[in-house]
């Protein structure tokens, strides 16, 4: 028993050296590993043996590479992660607006650490989350655990939301009462998570962030609401911007030529679109009719217009009107 545990051990040491010391261009000799498995761990071992370990490792299908010599030496040739996924990650967490900038430096370290031991400063990126915007909220991480495994047990959750004041301090929303809701996704929109379901509070379909939630939510023993024949998810994130709600409604904008990029960003590829004869073109979407939205429209500078309905295009203007006022 004590030769098979120790077996067992050296299997795992020797694969922990080719993950540590080596890539396609460092290898380590037979006799290194030997050396290291002596030096670190106090555990002799022939070459023979290391060979056998090696070729087991293979069999369980850890890819190694392998020179022959009179001092075999070998490699690992794959990671869990390949190197420019690592980057594409770890620029993702560095940006991501949802995870604390601790949290940021802790999971960006993890990632290095899965890469290459002699390209560990290829990973050191540009972006320092430092310099972007980052939330404050700590327990966001759990709160999509949380979320998560109360959709896929399909019950309902109890959470309280919270906002900030003009003190910069966290106020209780709802009179300190939690949110009950039967949470269907997690959607990722404009850098934030938020829960999309529905909401006992506001009788509606409804979402919430992640990381304006005071606590972690809990699940309840009641069964969640099911989403309503018919609800497609793709639909209702297309038609809320930053998952601000409002009355969906059919909107035909008219826009200069040179939006469409922009139009296509915000409604898709399929967006209803016609070209008219002076190099303007007419948009019809179907959208929440909301501050958010008209925001939006304002940001073109005249170069997007509401063509209608009139009441939408009325309601846009008195917006415009109150916001000189004040």
């Amino acid at each position: 028993m004590r030769n098979e545990g120790t077996g067992k051990l050296r299997l795992l040491y020797i694969y922990q050296l080719l993950l540590e010391e080596t890539d396609e261009d460092h290898t380590l000799s037979t006799a290194q590993i030997q050396k290291a498995l002596r030096e670190r761990w106090g555990m002799e071992a022939h070459r023979i043996t290391v060979g056998d370990d090696i070729q087991l490792l293979q069999a369980a299908g850890v890819e190694i590479g392998k020179i022959e010599s009179t001092q075999n030496k070998y490699w690992l040739i794959s990671r869990p992660l390949e190197q420019a996924e690592l980057k594409v990650l770890v620029d993702a967490v560095a940006s991501s607006k949802v995870i604390t900038n601790r949290r940021s430096r802790e999971l960006i370290q993890r990632l290095v650490e899965m890469g290459s031991p002699f390209k560990h400063d290829e990973l050191v990126r540009n972006i320092s989350p430092e310099e972007r915007i980052k939330a404050k909220n700590e327990s966001v991480i759990y709160n999509v655990d949380a979320i998560n495994n109360a959709i896929n047990a399909k019950r309902k959750v109890a959470f309280r939301g919270f906002t900030y004041g003009p003190n910069k301090r966290r106020q209780i929303r709802n009179g300190g009462d939690p949110y009950v809701f039967s949470p269907w996704a997690l959607v990722w929109n404009g850098d934030y998570y938020y829960a999309v379901g529905w909401s006992d509070k506001h009788g509606g379909v409804g979402s919430f962030r992640l990381d304006r939630m005071y606590d972690v939510p809990e699940m309840l023993g009641e069964a969640a609401r099911p989403a309503p024949k018919g609800f497609k998810l793709a639909d209702y994130i297309k038609t809320n911007y930053h998952m601000f709600g409002g009355r969906a409604r059919q909107v035909e904008l008219l826009c200069d030529g040179g939006v469409m990029d922009a139009i296509i960003d915000r409604f898709g590829y399929e967006v209803d679109t016609e070209l008219l004869r002076d190099g303007r073109f007419a948009a019809r979407v179907e959208t929440a009719v909301n501050n958010v939205f008209f925001g939006w429209i304002f940001g073109f500078g005249g170069r997007v217009r509401i063509a209608g309905p009139e009441d939408v295009a009325e309601e846009y203007r008195k917006m415009v009107v109150e916001a000189l006022k004040l």
